[in-house]
């Protein structure tokens, strides 16, 4: 039986032909991945590796490949070319060395192809699985963290919706209201004590304007601190946007200073 190999060279098939072209064929899938999978080879590398190896010649493991035809097979252009097979003959943090040159062919660079990465390259996979795996899970559970608000204090439209706050009352008319004015309208005589000694995210005392509160680290302290925006009179938007700048760490005294001073026009 007869087979033609992928240069279209017939040959005769033979169990040792067969086991060569397998030999050959586990050669080249494992060095794409390898340099898949290599955090200092860039998309280029890739393209260019696989260029390569469509032309090594087995089992010396030899290949050579003009820049104009490097382009014509893997569409990019003469400097990516030569980036790209700089890195892969060991310009890199690493030195790490697919292409080893061995000789010239006319004025084409004949090289060696190695795989000098796999099987580290298959522990840092698996590495690397683990790792985003936790990365994830971080996230959904924290996800499942910010779900848990008290939904008294979180669902914040229902709480402004049921009465006016006294922020809703700009302060330079609250002596002109009338008397005939329903009770639940009038401007409230603030009776709470700022105590000096609890972080509160609607008036603190002695901070820098400009420096960002700290991040609420249990769900009693973010639900404190959206109660704290919604006794100020923020708005439900408001209210929601100053709780992700809060957990992003970059809510200042100056943006909520900024806001109050926006409803009392």
């Amino acid at each position: 039986m007869e087979y033609v190999d992928e240069d279209g060279v017939i040959h005769e098939d033979t169990a040792g032909t067969r086991a060569e072209n397998a030999s050959k064929a586990s050669f080249k899938l494992d060095l794409i991945e390898t340099v898949n999978a290599d955090p200092l080879m860039e998309p280029s590398d890739l393209k260019l590796i696989a260029a390569y190896a469509a032309l090594m010649q087995w089992p010396k493991r030899e290949a050579w490949l003009s820049t104009s035809r490097a382009r014509a097979m893997t569409g990019l252009s003469e400097r990516a070319v030569t980036n790209s097979r700089r890195r892969l003959s060991g310009a890199n943090k690493a030195k790490r060395q697919y292409l080893n040159p061995v000789r010239m062919s006319g004025l084409t660079q004949v090289f060696r192809i190695e795989n000098p990465w796999r099987d580290d390259c298959r522990q840092h996979v698996a590495i690397q699985t683990e790792y985003l795996r936790e990365q994830q899970a971080e996230r959904q559970a924290e996800r499942r963290r910010l779900k848990r608000v008290p939904a008294a204090v979180a669902d914040t439209k229902q709480t402004l919706s049921q009465s006016l706050g006294e922020c809703d009352v700009p302060a330079t008319n609250a002596g002109n209201i009338p008397a005939d004015t329903p009770q639940d309208m009038a401007p409230k005589k603030d009776n709470t004590v700022l105590d000096l000694n609890v972080q509160s995210y609607g008036q603190v005392p002695d901070i820098d304007p400009d420096e960002p509160f700290p991040i609420p680290e249990t769900d009693e302290e973010l639900a404190s601190a959206i109660a704290d925006f919604v006794m100020i009179g923020c708005s439900p938007v408001v209210v929601d946007y100053f709780r992700q700048e809060l957990l992003a760490g970059r809510l200042t005294m100056n943006m909520v200073e900024e806001q109050r001073r926006l409803r009392a026009a």
